[in-house]
């Protein structure tokens, strides 16, 4: 299509025009929004209703904008079900800020905003399932060790373009003992893994053609075997004693995780349905919960504490340094802050026999 062509089909349909204009400038209408903002309720599930309550009463909708599923059903058993009286709708559906158009009667709320959480738009994160990423491999520096599923620990020694059966193909290059070169095709970086071993310490590199690497492999799998042997007696074992029972999440627990700033991630939430899982069966809990700085393994902990304080448990929480301490303290004063749980950091040192009695405090 021409330019003349496209000017002469949207010369007779409605436009409209966003961004900066000039006082000067003529259109054929303009529509103005008087909107408001969004009230601050302050995580107040008790000033939400009677907002909705109030605006019901004038004839307005309310809306509320959810980040995920998971914040949706969290408001369905936190507000009372939608009537007349009470006319709202939950959706899940992401926007920065809430407003209110009185004229059309309409309010429509964040729920970032109500609980005062941070607000970040929906990406889709491509996950990796085993093998080494692209943003790992691209942080690769040359002489980084890296472990080949097959072959063993070699270092890594750059890209290079070889010609396969006359076909160019990106490869990544291996240095192993003896100057002995492998070259990976990048279609098999599901082979490749970062290696990760005690800091300060370097791993021996495999001789490739050696068998060192298997005879390793081999002798691995015996001792997990051996492990798995032993873990099965004992989970034999614990599966025959009774564990205490927790009760079912209360609404105190939905308004708690409602409150959480951030929008979980998939493998967090997967962590804290486990562990409420294990917690609300009859067998003894034993879960061990795995993620690198800043996964989010202390909001599971946190839900974990108020779901045993509901059933009027007292929770101890045990790490290895002062800071981390003062840390979780703050933490957990800040999540359970709107609800009537004491948080203390404070114990009393154990008195040793023979020693003096002082009245020193251990945190």
């Amino acid at each position: 299509m021409s330019i003349s062509e496209y000017e002469l089909a949207i010369k007779n349909k409605a436009s409209i025009h966003f961004g900066g204009f000039s006082s000067d400038q003529q259109f054929e209408w303009q529509y103005r929004l008087e909107a408001q903002p969004q009230p601050d309720f302050n995580g107040s599930i008790k000033l939400l209703k009677e907002n909705i309550r109030d605006h019901s009463s004038e004839g307005f909708q309310t809306y509320i904008l959810c980040d995920n599923e998971g914040q949706r059903d969290r408001f369905a058993e936190l507000l009372d079900d939608p009537s007349d009286a009470f006319r709202y709708t939950l959706s899940v559906e992401t926007l920065h800020q809430g407003f209110i158009l009185k004229d059309r009667k309409l309010a429509v709320y964040t729920d970032h905003q109500i609980f005062n959480r941070y607000h970040r738009p929906r990406q889709k994160k491509r996950r990796y399932h085993g093998g080494i990423s692209f943003k790992e491999l691209r942080d690769l520096n040359i002489g980084d060790y890296v472990v080949h599923v097959d072959y063993g620990i070699g270092k890594f020694a750059g890209f290079r373009t070889i010609e396969i059966k006359g076909v160019e193909q990106e490869s990544v290059v291996l240095k192993y003992k003896e100057d002995s070169v492998l070259y990976v095709n990048v279609s098999s970086l599901h082979k490749l893994q970062k290696y990760s071993g005690k800091e300060g310490t370097q791993p021996r590199i495999t001789k490739l053609g050696s068998g060192q690497w298997a005879r390793k492999k081999a002798q691995t799998k015996k001792k997990v075997k051996d492990i798995a042997r032993d873990l099965i007696k004992l989970y034999a074992e614990r599966k025959q004693k009774d564990g205490y029972e927790f009760s079912s999440d209360t609404s105190w627990q939905t308004e708690l995780e409602a409150r959480f700033e951030f929008e979980e991630t998939p493998d967090q939430m997967d962590a804290i349905k486990a562990v409420k899982k294990d917690m609300e069966s009859g067998t003894p809990m034993d879960r061990l919960v795995c993620g690198d700085v800043g996964f989010g393994k202390t909001e599971v902990a946190v839900r974990a504490a108020f779901k045993a304080v509901n059933d009027h448990k007292q929770v101890a929480m045990l790490v290895p340094t002062t800071i981390l301490a003062e840390q979780h303290y703050n933490t957990f004063s800040e999540r359970m802050k709107h609800f009537p749980v004491n948080v203390d950091n404070d114990f009393p040192v154990p008195v040793r026999q023979g020693a003096e009695r002082d009245d020193q405090k251990a945190h």
